[in-house]
C-alpha cells in the first residue's frame, strides 16, 4: 500500500533565515522527521521573497540531499526563474482559489453579465498600508469620484498613524476627520492573512457578486503598487475576470503584461494612456547587489520610514544617503496615481464598449482553471488518490499524511 506525505516547507524557510549558521543541521533534521514515506508532496505555495534571502540556494541544498520519491509544487510566480529541484511543478494557488470557488464548487455566487449601464465603479482596498490604498483614495475624493464609487476604505485606530504619513497635507485633526467621514464597508465577507491560503483557511476575497452586477467597472487595487521584478497578482485579478467586469489596474509596475501574457485582455487599448501600468518617466532605482535586487529599496524604506510623504521630507537635514532615491520613488508613485484617477475619470465619462473582452476573460478563466485541476489530478495519481475535490486540499494546502 502506498503512504505519501504532503509537507509545505513554509517553516523549514524561517527556520533556515533565523538561524542560516545551522542550515546543513536543520535540513538533516527535518529529513529524519519526515522519513518513512513511500512519496511526497512539497509545497511551496506563497513565500514571494525567499529568492531574495538566500532561500533559492538553501532549498537547492535541501532537494540534493533528499532521497525520496516526490514532487515540488512551487508559486507560479516562480516559473521563469531557476527552478530549486527538476522535479518542480509550477501552480498558480490564487489563480486556482478563484476558480475553485466561484466555479468548480460554487460555494460563492459570481456575476455573468457586464452591466454597462451602470453608473458607479467598485473601488475595494483593503489593507491601507500602501499609497494607492490611502492617498490614491484621498485624492479621488478632492474630486468627487468617490461619490461615483461601490468603495471600502477600513481605517482604523492602530494604522490612523501610518496611514497620515501617505496624506501630509492633512493635519492629523484633518485625517481623523476625513478617515470617520470616509471610512466606509460594503457589508461584504473579506478577510487576509497573507501566506494561509487554502478552503481551510481564511484568505480570500470575497466581494458579493451583487457589487460586481452593480458596477460598471472595477477599480482594480493590487497588493503592491511598486517597481518590483515580480509583480505580485493575487485572486483579486481573477475574481474580476470572473465576475464579467473590465477593470482599471493600480498594482505593481509589469503586473498586466503577466496577465495579458496569460492570454488576458488588460483594456489598456481602451485608456488615454499606452501601457498606463509602466510608467519610466522617472528612474528606477537600482540595486548595488546584484544578488539581491530590493536590498536598496529596503535600505530606503528603513531610513525613511518616520519620516511622512516627501512633501514634508528634509532632505537637506537627512542623514541617509538614500533619501533622494526615495523621494524619486514617491515622485514616481505619485504620476502614476495620477495616471490611474485619469483614467478612472474617462471611463465615468465615457465606457467604451468592451463587452467582447469581458466575455473573453471570463471564458479564458474557467478554462485556465481546468488546466489547473489537470495538474491536480495529476498529483493525486502521482500519490495514487482517488482525485476528488476534497483530494485536492489533501496534496495542495494541509500537510497531510495518507495510508
Amino acid at each position: 500500500m502506498t503512504t505519501y506525505l504532503q509537507n509545505d516547507l513554509e517553516q523549514l524557510y524561517w527556520a533556515q533565515f533565523h538561524a542560516p549558521e545551522s542550515q546543513d543541521q536543520i535540513i538533516a533534521q527535518h529529513i529524519e522527521s519526515i522519513k518513512g514515506y513511500d512519496r511526497y508532496i512539497f509545497t511551496l505555495c506563497f513565500e514571494c521573497e525567499y529568492y531574495e534571502h538566500g532561500g533559492h540556494e538553501f532549498f537547492k541544498r535541501f532537494f540534493e540531499a533528499f532521497k525520496g520519491d516526490y514532487v515540488l509544487v512551487q508559486n507560479a510566480v516562480y516559473r521563469n526563474h531557476d527552478p530549486v529541484t527538476k522535479h518542480t511543478i509550477f501552480f498558480n494557488y490564487f489563480e486556482w482559489e478563484a476558480y475553485y470557488r466561484l466555479i468548480k464548487t460554487r460555494s460563492f455566487a459570481h456575476n455573468r453579465t457586464w452591466n454597462r449601464s451602470a453608473d458607479h465603479f467598485l473601488l475595494y482596498t483593503g489593507q491601507p498600508n500602501k499609497p494607492h490604498k490611502t492617498r490614491m483614495i484621498w485624492k479621488m475624493d478632492q474630486l468627487g469620484l468617490l461619490d461615483q464609487a461601490h468603495y471600502t476604505l477600513h481605517i482604523n485606530e492602530p494604522s490612523i498613524e501610518s496611514a497620515h504619513k501617505f496624506i501630509p497635507e492633512l493635519t492629523h485633526t484633518e485625517f481623523v476627520e476625513w478617515v470617520h467621514r470616509r471610512n466606509h464597508s460594503l457589508d461584504t465577507p473579506y478577510w487576509k492573512n497573507p501566506g494561509k491560503i487554502g478552503r481551510k483557511t481564511p484568505g480570500f476575497e470575497t466581494a458579493q457578486h451583487e457589487w460586481y452586477a452593480r458596477s460598471q467597472f472595477r477599480l482594480l487595487i493590487g497588493g503592491g503598487f511598486g517597481d518590483t521584478q515580480i509583480p505580485w497578482i493575487t485572486e483579486r485579478e481573477y475574481i474580476t475576470f470572473l465576475n464579467c467586469v473590465p477593470f482599471i489596474y493600480a498594482g505593481d509596475e509589469g503586473a498586466l503584461d503577466v496577465l495579458q501574457a496569460q492570454g488576458f485582455e488588460t483594456y489598456q487599448d481602451y485608456v488615454g494612456f499606452t501601457n498606463y501600468n509602466n510608467i519610466y518617466d522617472l528612474p528606477k532605482t537600482q540595486s548595488k547587489d546584484p544578488m539581491n535586487p530590493y536590498e536598496d529599496y529596503r535600505k530606503h524604506y528603513d531610513a525613511v520610514r518616520a519620516h511622512e510623504w516627501p512633501d514634508r521630507l528634509p532632505f537637506d537635514q537627512c542623514e541617509y544617503a538614500e533619501c533622494k532615491d526615495h523621494v524619486d520613488r514617491c515622485k514616481r508613485t505619485e504620476q502614476r496615481m495620477d495616471t490611474v484617477i485619469t483614467c478612472v475619470r474617462d471611463w465615468l465619462e465615457a465606457m467604451p464598449d468592451v463587452s467582447a473582452q469581458v466575455e473573453h476573460n471570463y471564458y479564458h478563466a474557467i478554462s485556465r482553471g481546468c488546466e489547473l485541476e489537470k495538474t491536480l489530478v495529476d498529483l493525486c495519481k502521482f500519490v495514487k488518490i482517488e482525485p476528488t475535490v476534497e483530494n485536492y486540499d489533501k496534496v495542495l494546502y494541509v500537510t497531510h499524511e495518507y495510508d
